[in-house]
């Protein structure tokens, strides 16, 4: 896999004891797909495919006249765990791919025959898991993530800036793949 932000380069050959390696642009990693161009589209369509099949069996139960708290749980312990696994990591989504996957959701929800906000959304629930992944982190002192949080440095005993409550001096976010990223998005929440 070779990340890049504009054209792609002409394909550089890269063999190693003799044998080709395949150039892909994208693969799965621990149950996350990573694309070339580091968008989250691949991840959110291979998604929703893997859950399709367990809608169907939701809708299965629902058919069989199972009480609404049995359908919950289906859904909270066979779908909603895929939607969210590896959250903290592809949780910075555009507005277009959330929407996608709060659908499902939703739909989840109309087949148990509940209202929509019966359950806390996808996105806070995502927004929560990172963090408390970050949380973990700062707890940890030998944690390599600990590198890129850059403590906040303050000589001063009072502070000048009234809005500024973050704990971190974050770095400038010149694109929205960065503001988006894992630890300037959690770190923003803290």
């Amino acid at each position: 896999l070779k990340i890049w932000c504009c054209a792609p380069p002409s394909p550089l050959k890269f063999s190693p004891v003799g044998e080709s390696v395949e150039r892909v642009t994208s693969f799965k990693l621990l149950g996350i797909v990573v694309s070339n161009d580091l968008k989250w589209g691949p991840h959110v369509e291979y998604m929703l495919a893997k859950v399709q099949p367990r809608i169907h069996y939701l809708r299965v139960a629902r058919r069989a006249a199972l009480p609404t708290e049995v359908l919950l749980q289906i859904y909270k312990s066979f779908i909603r765990p895929v939607l969210e696994y590896g959250s903290p990591a592809w949780g910075g989504l555009p507005r277009c791919l959330s929407d996608e996957v709060e659908r499902i959701q939703k739909l989840c929800l109309r087949i148990c025959g509940l209202p929509h906000g019966h359950l806390a959304t996808l996105e806070s629930r995502r927004r929560e898991a990172s963090l408390r992944e970050l949380t973990r982190i700062l707890q940890d002192p030998s944690h390599p993530c600990n590198a890129f949080i850059p403590p906040r440095e303050n000589n001063l005993p009072y502070n000048l800036r009234r809005n500024n409550k973050h704990q971190f001096e974050l770095p400038l976010s010149r694109t929205d793949r960065h503001k988006n990223s894992f630890i300037v998005r959690a770190a923003k929440e803290l």
